[in-house]
C-alpha cells in the first residue's frame, strides 16, 4: 500500500480518473480502470487500487458490484479509508466516459 503512495506521491489532493470498460447484462456488475497523472504521464493504477481495497481484477478491471450507487466514488472514497485511514466525503475522482 505505501509503494502506492510513496512511488506516486498520492495525497488527499490527488485526482483519480475512472473508466467503465463493460457493464453486466443486469447492471449490477461493473468493470472499472483507475488512472491517476504522474509526472505528467497517465499511469494504470488498477491493480494496486485493486490490492488495496481487497476488489476483484477481471481482464485487467476492478469489479464493481451493486446498484443505484457511483462506483468510481464507491471504489475512491473506499481507497481513501484504507490509505488514510478516514473517509473522505470529498475527494478528486472524474470519470473518463
Amino acid at each position: 500500500m505505501n509503494d502506492l503512495i510513496t512511488n506516486f506521491d498520492i495525497t488527499e489532493k490527488t485526482t483519480f480518473y475512472t473508466l467503465l470498460e463493460k457493464t453486466s447484462k443486469d447492471k449490477t456488475k461493473r468493470l472499472l480502470k483507475t488512472f491517476i497523472i504522474h509526472n505528467n504521464r497517465i499511469i494504470d493504477i488498477t491493480k494496486e487500487i485493486a490490492n488495496i481495497t481487497n476488489k476483484k481484477i477481471i481482464n485487467g478491471c476492478i469489479l464493481a458490484c451493486g446498484c443505484g450507487l457511483d462506483v468510481g466514488y464507491d471504489l475512491i472514497y473506499r481507497l481513501f479509508y484504507k490509505v488514510f485511514n478516514k473517509s473522505m466525503a470529498y475527494h478528486n475522482q472524474k470519470w473518463l466516459n
